[in-house]
């Protein structure tokens, strides 16, 4: 859950004043660098930090012990045409603090990148943890950490600024608003639907005297690019270009997966990158995914692709992901990798609607060799007793599927019909279900099974 992984990323900010106990100044969000780098960073806000000279960040590490980390002087960036005081709309109000990547031993399962707000309209959920003063206590960081939901309301893209409405379960009251949420200052706002880790931005203030309407300022993340770069540190990657490491995906990898030559499969496979195969045909998406735009960014889509690299390197011991070959005797059989959710109001799916979906949208669209194989991901949950088909039980599914007469395939007098009438089909779950401890006979049996025409 992302939940759980902001409570790993989310830092508190202080000041060592020299006293008994050091001042809270606001919350961070830890980034660590893919590629090998001598350094960690927390992202936060401008005025969380702007002049203060012994900071302290204060965060849980992967035992779940509270530690502390000291920032160096010259390792606070704020970004050079930051804006903020009382009486004005805060403007480019973020900072990084940089520190030694040495015993930090961060809980870090998911790296993310920042998405920004340019290609994003209203009403994208999102989520972020802070710190607020409101709930500090002395005897548990833990419990001083809060959640917080909300919907993104406005880009203002102009000014590298957005503002959101924070979710009533969050508990605020009317005339304390503000009060009850100083701390959240610099928490690091991520996008809370279904992709990859994303970060949006960082947040800044709240609007009006007592956060009215329940609505707040936050930053675009992609200012914080611009300190990296101002500063020649590490730059974050950002999200658009397609992230062809599927470092994220091994956590969830190896919560599935209780075998130890996928294992040992996985972590010879992992180094790669796979850009090229997620651009190509091999990967597709049918009707409906709300990712459709950019389905190689969903979490699920990356966890099922490498799940599904990992068993085909297996059965073919070579990276030949786009066929697949049982045995010597057997030929080549073509594999295409399809996510589909069915339609937006189901809350599963059955293999009808699936087949339905590539008769309609899919299949229109793509060219697919008779006697493929399938491999369908989905998020929601598949019901009904059949969940995969043979290339025959496929043919007798997908003619008693109807459309419309104007909808219907055009005939190729070279090429005869263009739509393939013959695929076989195997959800990914179903995959994953049949893999053992100590053996992958049944899912290799599943395969077999399927592919015979």
């Amino acid at each position: 859950m992302i939940d759980d992984k902001l409570l790993y990323l989310s830092v508190r900010i202080e000041e060592d004043v020299g006293e008994e106990r050091n001042e809270i100044l606001g919350s961070g969000v830890w980034w660590q660098p893919e590629k090998d780098s001598e350094y960690m960073y927390v992202f936060t806000a401008a005025h969380v930090v702007n002049k203060k000279k012994n900071i302290v960040v204060r965060y849980l590490d992967k035992d779940e012990e509270e530690k502390t980390v000291n920032i160096d002087e010259n390792n606070i960036a704020c970004h050079k045409e930051a804006k903020f005081g009382e009486k004005i709309l805060p403007y480019k109000d973020v900072a990084i603090l940089r520190c030694k990547n040495i015993n930090i031993n961060i809980n870090i399962h998911y790296p993310y990148r920042i998405n920004g707000i340019d290609n994003l309209s209203g009403n994208r959920n999102l989520i972020f943890r802070g710190y607020p003063n409101s709930l500090h206590q002395i005897s548990s960081f833990c419990s001083s950490n809060k959640l917080a939901y909300a919907v993104l309301e406005t880009p203002e893209k102009i000014n590298n600024r957005f503002t959101y409405r924070l979710d009533t379960s969050l508990g605020i009251k009317p005339f304390e608003a503000n009060d009850q949420i100083i701390g959240f200052s610099g928490s690091g706002i991520f996008l809370n639907d279904n992709s990859e880790l994303l970060l949006l931005g960082i947040h800044s203030n709240s609007l009006g005297d007592d956060v009215t309407l329940n609505t707040c300022s936050g930053m675009d993340a992609k200012l914080l690019i611009e300190i990296c770069k101002d500063n020649n540190w590490d730059i974050p990657d950002e999200a658009g270009n397609i992230n062809g490491e599927l470092f994220d995906a091994v956590y969830n990898f190896q919560e599935e997966i209780e075998n130890d030559c996928l294992e040992d499969v996985m972590k010879e496979i992992i180094n790669s990158n796979y850009e090229e195969l997620i651009k190509s045909d091999f990967c597709g998406i049918s009707k409906e995914c709300e990712k459709k735009d950019c389905h190689y960014e969903c979490q699920t889509f990356r966890n099922n692709l490498l799940i599904i690299l990992c068993i085909l390197k297996y059965i073919n011991k070579v990276e030949e992901f786009s066929k697949l070959k049982l045995t010597e005797q057997e030929k080549l059989i073509p594999i295409k990798y399809i996510c589909c959710d069915g339609h937006s109001s189901m809350s599963r799916v059955t293999l009808s609607n699936f087949i339905e979906s590539l008769k309609t949208d899919y299949l229109k669209r793509n060219k697919v060799d008779d006697f493929s194989l399938i491999l369908w991901g989905t998020r929601k949950g598949i019901k009904g007793k059949e969940k995969c088909c043979t290339a025959k039980q496929f043919k007798k599914i997908v003619r008693d599927i109807k459309e419309p007469t104007a909808s219907k395939n055009q005939f190729d007098i070279k090429k005869g019909f263009i739509q393939t009438q013959q695929l076989s089909v195997i959800p990914i779950i179903e995959l994953i279900e049949n893999i053992d401890e100590d053996t992958l006979e049944d899912m290799i049996n599943i395969i077999k099974t399927t592919i015979q025409n």
